[in-house]
């Protein structure tokens, strides 16, 4: 999973013309630049193709804050706290 804000580390690999791995690098580190266990990381599923878009939907999602994870459902798009 990635720790940091992936926006941001697309958009500086597209300014600066990197490639896949520098931007797997680079999601892979806390914001201060440590490298994080990729066993601690959790599992991700990836749908890498748009043949499956229409039937996907995102229902909610979690952001951590730096104290605690946010839960946001997508559908209702409201906010509910949790550890």
């Amino acid at each position: 999973m990635a720790d940091n804000d992936t926006g941001k580390i697309m958009w500086e690999a597209l300014q600066l013309n990197k490639d896949a791995d520098w931007f797997y690098d680079r999601i892979r580190r806390t914001r201060n630049g440590r490298k994080l266990d990729a066993l601690r990381l959790g599992n991700q599923v990836v749908f890498p193709s748009e043949q499956w878009e229409e039937h996907l939907r995102l229902i909610g999602y979690h952001v951590y804050t730096g104290e605690r994870w946010i839960y946001h459902d997508n559908k209702a798009q409201s906010t509910v706290e949790s550890i």
